[in-house]
């Protein structure tokens, strides 16, 4: 009996794994694409609708507010071992950030991997410094993703950032002169410096 207990969760589980898609880049959706209200990739419904409504909210009120280009992107797994990379690749094709403040931005979280970075563009640097992205993740997100709650940590995460870059001061550090056609810019290649293109806070969470 105990044998048939242990295979049974054992398939259970397996079946459990199967279902968890990995994205390449060329396969997360890029919803803002499609609908100019929406900025949170959601399409493994790991963020509940309510949630996903708040972060949109506050995702938008960043654009109306500086201009930069935010994207949240939450999945099951990437086709990727390195979150960084995989983050760097996305936001090139995405075009994220307008091309005379490079201000785009990005949030991704790979779940099964229990991974996430926050990759702001060069000119966001000076908001989000290294130090202050890798705080958001370790003091917003993990904790609450340790407790399962990924709509907690995805929006507290969301709503901090969101704080920062409407302060005032970065507002106009952040604000572009080209107008927002609506749609993501066109990719643009990454440099070619040795450094940083930009500026990256990945952070395995652990258990």
């Amino acid at each position: 009996m105990r044998t048939r207990v242990l295979m049974l969760l054992f398939v259970l589980m397996s079946a459990a794994g199967a279902g968890a898609r990995s994205y390449s880049v060329e396969e997360v959706p890029n919803v803002h694409v499609a609908d100019r209200t929406r900025f949170l990739s959601n399409p493994d419904g790991i963020i509940s609708p309510a949630a996903q409504a708040r972060i949109d909210s506050l995702v938008a009120g960043v654009r109306r507010a500086t201009s930069a280009e935010m994207a949240v992107v939450v999945v099951d797994d990437i086709a990727s071992d390195d979150i960084d990379v995989f983050a760097t690749e996305l936001f090139t094709a995405w075009g994220l950030g307008k091309k005379d403040r490079d201000n785009g931005l990005l949030v991704l979280v790979a779940k099964d991997r229990r991974k996430a970075v926050i990759r702001p563009g060069y000119g966001m640097e000076g908001v989000l410094p290294d130090i202050v992205c890798g705080s958001i993740l370790r003091e917003q997100m993990f904790p609450a993703f340790r407790r399962g709650d990924f709509d907690g940590g995805v929006t507290a995460a969301t709503a901090t950032i969101a704080r920062l870059l409407t302060d005032p001061d970065a507002a106009a550090e952040l604000q572009s002169r080209l107008e927002d056609a609506g749609r993501c810019r066109a990719p643009r290649p990454p440099f070619s410096s040795p450094h940083r293109s930009w500026g990256t806070c990945g952070v395995r969470c652990a258990s």
